[in-house]
């Protein structure tokens, strides 16, 4: 039970396991509108996904005030009571996965656990970010790496991020439909479909490799020997001297089996249709980009050091788009000064 006005965690409480309640549950609230979410037993997860039931208005008796139109969710085929709810079916269920190192391929990618999914609204059925920016839900992974979230008909900018304990990369941004309460569309925004042979979710961090390896130095031969942070952007002029946006922050992650610490990530070469065409010339410049260093803690560096290592990626077309994992025309190299800080 959350607090609708203030966001405020106020109670929660298990269901009855057995006898003539079982499945039910009972609190006392205060006088205030909430919204409760419904979560499955987590040792049953196939018995539905998490509901939300939102502004739920309780009046000064303790009661729901009669003004409310309590929709819990159920099947119109399902026998309840005015205040029964049902868990709710997915509309996307199936593993999201990454590739290790010495993976090269989609036959041996691996489920990733505790992967992290947020599901933005679009206004119309285009997909984009500018279109997309009603956030309406999340979900995660679990062990099993099977990602379960219900959505209500529409189209979806489904934005997964890596669990980075797994493998450092950049996050997917993947194009879904629902309609009749199931997914029937899934792209990824940089083309190709995230589903399997018989059309079930199945989304992979590694579906395109990455193009952009960065290594962290030091200058003048200094050692760097633990992990650092850095920001991705993407610039809209040569320079980068205009409004950029920020793609997001990145742990170039440092390992005793490597020489300095390394991100490696996928960035777009300008495709903004989504559809192959790249309108620039092979080898001639696609997209900016630019890398900043930043502390362990992953804050803005103010040394002068720091501020010396901001460095620009320019990424350039491929001979093709790189939809083959075996295509490695399009691979750029990146070095992060990190200074003597």
């Amino acid at each position: 039970m959350h607090s609708a006005t203030t966001g405020e965690w106020i109670t929660g409480s298990g269901t009855v396991w057995n006898g003539a309640r079982k499945g039910r549950f009972a609190v006392s609230l205060d006088e205030d509108t909430y919204n409760v979410e419904f979560h499955p037993n987590w040792e049953n997860r196939d018995a539905g996904v998490r509901n939300v039931v939102s502004g739920v208005i309780v009046s000064e008796d303790g009661s729901i005030d009669p003004a409310f139109t309590y929709d819990g969710g159920c099947p119109d085929s399902t026998s309840t009571t005015d205040q029964d709810t049902c868990l709710r079916s997915p509309a996307i269920d199936g593993p999201v996965l990454y590739r290790a190192d010495d993976c090269d391929d989609a036959s041996c990618a691996e489920p990733m656990p505790w992967a992290h999914a947020e599901a933005l609204r679009c206004a119309s059925t285009t997909i984009s970010r500018d279109n997309c920016q009603t956030w309406v839900d999340w979900g995660n992974t679990e062990d099993d790496g099977v990602l379960k979230m219900a959505l209500d008909d529409g189209s979806y900018l489904l934005r997964v991020f890596p669990n980075w304990d797994v493998k450092q990369t950049r996050e997917m941004e993947l194009e879904v439909v629902v309609a009749g309460g199931a997914m029937t569309e899934c792209a990824y925004g940089f083309g190709g479909e995230c589903r399997d042979a018989e059309g079930a979710f199945s989304a992979d961090f590694d579906a395109v490799p990455p193009n952009v390896f960065i290594r962290v130095e030091g200058v003048g031969g200094h050692t760097v020997d633990s992990s650092r942070y850095v920001i991705i952007e993407s610039c809209d002029a040569i320079d980068c001297s205009g409004t950029n946006e920020e793609l997001g922050r990145y742990l170039a992650r440092y390992s005793t089996s490597e020489s300095k610490p390394r991100l490696d990530l996928y960035l777009s070469f300008g495709d903004e249709n989504n559809d192959g065409s790249i309108d620039v010339g092979e080898g001639e410049v696609a997209e900016y980009y630019r890398v900043t260093l930043l502390s362990l803690d992953g804050v803005d560096d103010p040394s002068p050091s720091a501020q010396d290592s901001v460095k620009q990626i320019i990424v350039t077309a491929p001979k093709e788009k790189p939809v083959d994992p075996t295509d490695t025309t399009h691979l750029t190299g990146l070095k992060a000064a990190a200074g003597n800080t």
